[in-house]
């Protein structure tokens, strides 16, 4: 029996529950760790750090935590002086990222400190939102909370975007007392197809990908240098790959993305048949009977429709370079098939993965460069996979909901508009956001409440995506609030938890005092995870005389708890118990459509992410707005690229003014000509067109607006890349502002551009 007086007050499983430690193989020696120190709430903590009884003016301190600019979460290391965040850079014990950090990392600081944060709660009054107490706010939450528990949780829905770790098991836990309610979990650039097709052809949601081990990666619409998955994890495994012996990279997609850009071969295939180029080359590789030895007769009998000719009618991509392509393929290995992007968002998304999935066995990958990952034991704690399935379901589900509480998500910009979100969201009686800025939800809301930022908050992550190593992300306040009054979100999910259930969530003053007790818990199994020592002795306390394999066992266990807990948070990372998951291939035949002509919408609509912008979260911080686009150098706007050929046909120069139209509606913007396009597609980048935010309102349009309800055949996933459009030009040709250097600056030609064309020598 366990000494812990929490444990004592319930029986074993729902300690476990809540506390986030139910798993398969999970051993938690609980009579070991029993006397865990708790918070009383004696004393009141708003964050770990107060820099006025430490900070000493011109030294510097460092702090790790967790970066939630993206789903990907990397472990950071954030510079203080005299009290203040100054800078954020990687955490090297981060198996994530390894001490590297992107520019949206970076920008964090900024979000940090933005002058527009929301400091005090808005409740809508009279048709308004307008500012009141915390007592007020605190009050209508209540009244809410207390109805929707009186119902029975009838017509309570939560949206919120991709969670994982203890804020997701108190999440679980809020939906319960309330009947489990409706739960939505949305990402616009969600992997959910992906992740079912890797379920049902390998066993598993998520196979660990190896660049580095490859001696060919060919990546088709996957930007993995880009804002594909875990971007910085991935950069760090390509400059691996390109270490001596060096290996290549192909890159197959309709836009030339940062990944294109650093490939050996760029690709172009028409948009939405990158399938039929995958299965193409598979038919072509499957003259060689050691490959097609690893398939079963009706999925080898399907490759027989794939012959060259109609491969290369499909995909535009002529029938030399299909050969040249499944010759690379054949001559290196091992090699590393990725999909995603362009790819996965498509109508023929799940059979671009599972072709995928099929060359890579062809190829024998399987166990080189791709495996099944350590699968955390303390399973609670797994990521909740977001996907834009669930969006479109929150908008069938709103007719019979009343209430809908919002966490860390802002639908009301990218949720297609023939959704109607903002229509039926109008006809709700209660919509709870909670944010720390303002956004197009936030002014729709009924209640706003603010939270602290991601720098001053708690919290515990899993990384959104597979790697070698499974660690629990630690997230600590790195500084002191900037605004008191503020709550953490996992503050406001145990204040509402005590309100539902007092009995069991009261023992915990707050949060931090949650999340310390949970890990503590977590020291016997994390422990078993890992050789490296996870109680950090100061030098004083180890003499001689202490056993130096195990010289905490001199200690008493409270202390032994402290010393962990602050190893803990120092490291920023907590290994995790894991069993190795094994491939279990399952290859069906794949039966991609074929393209259709459109006549009335001739173009593809490809509407691309970047690193900067991201999908449109970050264009209220001016850092990321004037961060020049990694290939078009465009700052501070949107843009249409359109193919030179193109642009020929349609009479359009660079600068001109068009309308991209689809069934939906249409954007005007301006063209930029860029030779890394397949001609029969436009994109226009996603990040712009915001109505809300200082910096954001009114900048470029937004692509969301006009997509088209098409979704993936299979796993019902939103088709962002399968709308049709058509492009109208204007009278109107207007400057696009770029970094770099046009024909001329101020007249005077300071550089001269030449294409290879011109470089090159005769007879060269």
């Amino acid at each position: 029996m366990s000494t812990d007086p929490i444990f004592n007050t319930m029986d074993r499983r729902t300690f476990m529950k809540i506390m986030g430690l139910t798993g398969g193989s999970l051993a938690l020696n609980l009579t070991g760790c029993g006397n865990a120190s708790i918070e009383t709430g004696a004393e009141e903590v708003n964050s770990y750090v107060d820099p006025e009884e430490f900070a000493i003016p011109g030294d510097e301190v460092w702090y790790a935590s967790t970066c939630r600019q993206c789903p990907a979460g990397c472990g950071i290391h954030a510079r203080l002086r005299e009290g203040r965040v100054r800078k954020l850079e990687g955490n090297p014990h981060s198996p994530v990222n390894i001490g590297r950090l992107c520019m949206m990392g970076q920008a964090g600081l900024q979000a940090h400190y933005h002058p527009d944060r929301l400091q005090q709660p808005l409740l809508r009054q009279n048709g308004e939102l307008q500012a009141v107490s915390w007592q007020q706010a605190g009050e209508k939450l209540a009244d809410i909370i207390t109805k929707k528990q009186a119902d029975n949780g009838s017509g309570f829905g939560l949206l919120s975007g991709q969670v994982s770790g203890h804020l997701a098991v108190l999440m679980d836990a809020l939906m319960e007392p309330l009947n489990l309610g409706k739960r939505f979990i949305y990402e616009p650039l969600s992997t959910a197809t992906s992740r079912a097709v890797h379920q049902q052809t390998l066993g598993l949601n998520q196979p660990v990908l190896q660049l580095n081990k490859a001696q060919l990666v060919v990546s088709f619409g996957a930007d993995f240098l880009g804002p594909w998955q875990s971007p910085v994890h991935y950069a760090a495994q390509y400059g691996q790959l390109r270490e001596a012996p060096r290996g290549s990279l192909i890159q197959v997609e309709s836009k030339m993305s940062l990944t294109g850009a650093n490939a050996d071969w760029w690709l172009a295939v028409k948009p939405g048949t990158e399938a039929w180029l995958m299965l193409g080359v598979a038919k072509i590789l499957s003259a060689d009977k050691t490959r097609t030895d690893r398939l079963s007769a009706d999925v080898l009998a399907s490759l027989d429709v794939f012959d060259l000719a109609t491969v290369s009618r499909h995909t535009t991509v002529s029938e030399q370079h299909i050969q040249r392509l499944a010759s690379a393929l054949d001559s290196y290995q091992p090699s590393l098939i990725i999909a995603g992007g362009q790819a996965e968002a498509s109508s023929q998304g799940s059979a671009s993965i599972a072709a995928a999935v099929l060359l890579n066995h062809m190829l024998g990958n399987f166990g080189k460069t791709l495996s099944g990952a350590d699968h955390a034991s303390m399973r609670q704690l797994d990521t909740r996979p977001a996907s834009t399935a669930s969006i479109i379901q929150l908008a069938e589900a709103l007719p019979s909901l009343d209430t809908l509480f919002i966490i860390d998500s802002n639908p009301l910009y990218s949720a297609p508009v023939f959704l109607e979100l903002k229509q039926q969201l109008a006809q709700l009686k209660n919509k709870v956001v909670f944010s720390t800025s303002a956004n197009e939800t936030t002014a729709i809301a009924d209640l706003v409440i603010p939270v602290r930022s991601a720098l001053e908050d708690w919290g515990t992550h899993l990384p959104a995506h597979a790697s070698e190593k499974t660690v629990l992300q630690i997230q600590q306040p790195v500084m002191s609030p900037l605004y008191k009054d503020l709550p953490g979100m996992g503050d406001q999910l145990l204040a509402l938890l005590k309100q539902l259930d007092p009995e069991v969530y009261a023992q915990w003053p707050n949060f931090y005092s949650y999340l310390r007790h949970s890990l503590q818990l977590m020291r016997p199994a994390a422990q078993q995870a890992t050789n490296e020592k996870l109680v950090q002795l100061p030098a004083m306390m180890t003499p001689p005389a202490m056993n130096p394999d195990s010289p905490e066992q001199l200690l008493p266990e409270d202390e032994i708890d402290r010393l962990f807990w602050e190893t803990t948070l120092a490291r920023g990372v907590l290994p995790l118990p894991g069993q190795r998951q094994k491939l279990q291939i399952n290859l069906k035949p794949i039966k991609p459509a074929a393209p259709e002509n459109n006549t009335e919408f001739p173009f593809h609509l490809l509407p691309t992410p970047r690193l900067g912008l991201y999908d449109g979260r970050h264009a209220d911080l001016p850092w990321l707005q004037e961060l020049p686009d990694q290939l078009s150098t465009v700052v501070w706007d949107s843009w249409a690229e359109i193919h030179p050929d193109t642009a020929a046909r349609l009479q359009i120069t660079e600068g001109d003014v068009v309308n991209v139209e689809s069934a939906q509606g249409s954007l005007q913007v301006k063209v930029i000509l860029f030779a890394g396009m397949h001609s029969d597609a436009v994109a226009v980048p996603l990040g712009q067109g915001h109505t809300v935010g200082r910096y954001a309102k009114d900048v470029g349009v937004n692509p969301f607006a006009i997509l088209s309800p098409q979704y993936d055949d299979s796993s019902g996933e939103l088709a962002m890349y399968s709308t049709r459009v058509k492009i109208l030009k204007t009278s109107k040709n207007e400057m696009v502002v770029k970094l770099a250097p046009t024909d001329s600056q101020h007249k005077r030609r300071l550089v001269r551009t030449v294409s290879s064309a011109q470089l090159k020598p005769k007879g060269g």
